[in-house]
């Protein structure tokens, strides 16, 4: 799968074929809707990352110019909003009343059960159950470390985020990351 910026979709490649058709989204068209993946219904701005979820028929995307994290079902094309307002900011809380700015790049756990988002100056988890968002990291307009008390003055070094992620070890971590087509 390969979440196409430029063109506002997704795109799925068979690796037995080399074939290519788009999953989701009206290419060259974009705009923030959901509904069935082809070209008469669902649409994307500058979707920016994408992983599939583990034991599931759906794939996770970061919809970057829409500030939202979207589910695909490969099998329905069915495209939903799982998380993210659509405006831009920084808001934890559940589905459409959370808030992201400009999600760039995710990956799923091991079992399915939620993602972490990269987005501007923070890092997020995503319940894929229940649809709650939080902070892990970030949020302060930089990545200082939030705290229950609020932004605080450190700036988190990449163990201080590897720990509080529980990421930098494959078999802690061992789900699926997101691939662009972005080469940044």
């Amino acid at each position: 799968f390969i979440a196409n910026q430029n063109t506002h979709c997704i795109r799925e490649v068979d690796v037995l074929t080399w074939q290519t058709r788009t999953l989701a989204g009206r290419c060259a068209v974009s705009g923030s809707q959901d509904g069935a993946g082809d070209s008469t219904q669902a649409r994307f701005n500058t979707p920016a990352g994408i992983a599939i979820v583990p034991a599931s028929t759906k794939v996770l995307v970061a919809d970057s110019g829409n500030h939202k994290i979207r589910f695909i079902d490969t099998v329905t094309q069915l495209v939903q909003t799982l998380a993210g307002s659509g405006s831009a900011g920084h808001q934890d809380g559940f589905g459409t009343a959370a808030a992201f700015n400009t999600p760039m790049d995710l990956a799923v756990s091991a079992n399915g059960s939620y993602a972490l988002v990269a987005e501007y100056a923070a890092i997020r988890q995503v319940d894929l159950i229940t649809s709650a968002v939080s902070t892990l990291v970030g949020g302060c307009g930089s990545f200082e470390i939030s705290t229950s008390s609020g932004c605080g003055s450190s700036r988190a070094t990449s163990a201080t985020v590897c720990q509080q992620l529980a990421a930098c070890d494959a078999t802690t971590w061992g789900g699926t990351r997101s691939t662009s087509s972005y080469p940044y």
